[in-house]
């Protein structure tokens, strides 16, 4: 479908792109490249601005928002539903300028197309008043007439007044889809596999693999985590490979930094995604809690031994790619590993087909949300001058 050189503004609300976290950049950069991408395809120009989501960093303003509604749940379950009170979007707009900033909720109030990304940024025991906050400027943009479009995210499995607001959220976006089947088949929609299956990669290693990456996760406690990096480096001392920690919990692991260093290991919070390939070329495993890192991981055949962390993602990955499973504390983790580190060096680190099999759906589909967006816009613009 070609256009006629038109310009679409659009945002990114929960764009990822500016976390310390590599998996968040993952795949927040192949997502927005991805659908300039495609509208350059069809000879249109897309802007995209990024709208972070701030993770309640405002606290003691949102609970004074809060305090404006009075039976929390009930109270606010009643405005979802025809019609709405008239005070409720400029009650839901103080809250989006609280979660995501003054600036940015105009920005998004201004777009023609309101791009929302959830990501992996609610678990399965965020409350009420946390998923609320989330959406709300995706919720706002909605009743403002705005056109939003869900996609690139995992929604956990809610009940009651969480999984009503979720429902809303879907039903009336313009169009909507998850990044995992699970979470389409929960709530009804589209999928599209993770942005991050369509990073492209820039090399491959042909050489012998000697490290052992390990990660943690997101939402894990301390001890989780303590958990994961011990089993971890001890499989690594086991097996002869070399420790690569890539973390943000450094405090967490101060004491076992100069243990790392002494097998000749790594020791990292944070690096470029294209530092990050070339320390992945030189692993052999994956053990840890990060979804996004077993992904970018199965780009250079490397398999993932995941923790069971607070939402399904990881589940989902097992069930998709033979080579990640997960473990947990009852897990014997030596015997997980070691048969996901044969069966991988048997087969020399080969990329599975599904990867690229998802690369191909994930742009597929794109493609086609593409020309629904362009269509949509030329007849809005018909009916605006009569055409």
């Amino acid at each position: 479908m070609k256009s006629s050189n038109q310009t679409i503004k659009a945002v990114l609300v929960n764009d990822t792109d500016g976390r310390v976290n590599i998996g968040c950049r993952l795949t927040s950069v192949p997502l927005k490249q991805s659908l300039i991408c495609a509208f350059r395809n069809h000879d249109c120009h897309l802007t995209v601005d990024s709208v972070p989501y701030l993770f309640r960093k405002r606290k003691r303003r949102i609970s004074r928002i809060w305090h404006k509604i009075e039976k929390v749940e009930t109270g606010l379950a009643s405005y979802f539903s025809w019609p709405f009170n008239d005070s409720f979007p400029a009650w839901l707009k103080c809250l989006a300028h609280a979660e995501y900033g003054k600036g940015p909720t105009s920005l998004a109030l201004a777009a023609d197309y309101v791009f929302f990304q959830p990501e992996g940024t609610l678990s399965d025991d965020s409350d009420y008043i946390t998923v609320v906050g989330f959406l709300s400027l995706s919720i706002l943009a909605i009743l403002a007439g705005k056109k939003v479009i869900c996609l690139n995210g995992t929604i956990p499995e809610y009940t009651g007044a969480i999984q009503d607001l979720v429902n809303y959220l879907f039903k009336n976006c313009f169009y909507a889809s998850a990044r995992d089947r699970v979470t389409a088949r929960l709530y009804g929609c589209d999928f599209i596999p993770d942005a991050a299956f369509a990073y492209q990669t820039t090399s491959r290693c042909d050489h012998d693999r000697k490290k052992l990456l390990i990660t943690t996760g997101a939402r894990n406690t301390a001890d989780e985590d303590l958990f994961i990096i011990d089993q971890a480096l001890e499989y690594a001392e086991k097996s002869g490979l070399q420790p690569f920690v890539l973390t943000k919990g450094v405090k967490r692991f101060a004491s076992r930094k100069e243990f790392i260093k002494g097998a000749g290991g790594d020791f990292l919070e944070t690096a470029t995604l294209e530092d990050a390939e070339k320390k992945l070329q030189d692993c052999a495993l994956h053990i840890g809690g990060r979804y996004h890192m077993a992904i970018f991981a199965l780009k250079f055949g490397i398999p993932s031994l995941l923790y069971d962390i607070k939402t399904h993602k990881n589940i989902w990955l097992s069930q998709e790619f033979h080579e990640i499973d997960i473990f947990d504390k009852s897990s014997d983790l030596f015997a997980l590993a070691e048969k996901l580190f044969n069966e991988a060096r048997l087969k020399q680190w080969e990329v599975n087909d599904r990867v690229k099999a998802l690369d191909e759906r994930y742009h597929s589909a794109i493609d086609e949300l593409t020309c629904r967006i362009i269509k949509s816009s030329f007849l809005h613009v018909k009916k605006l001058y009569g055409g």
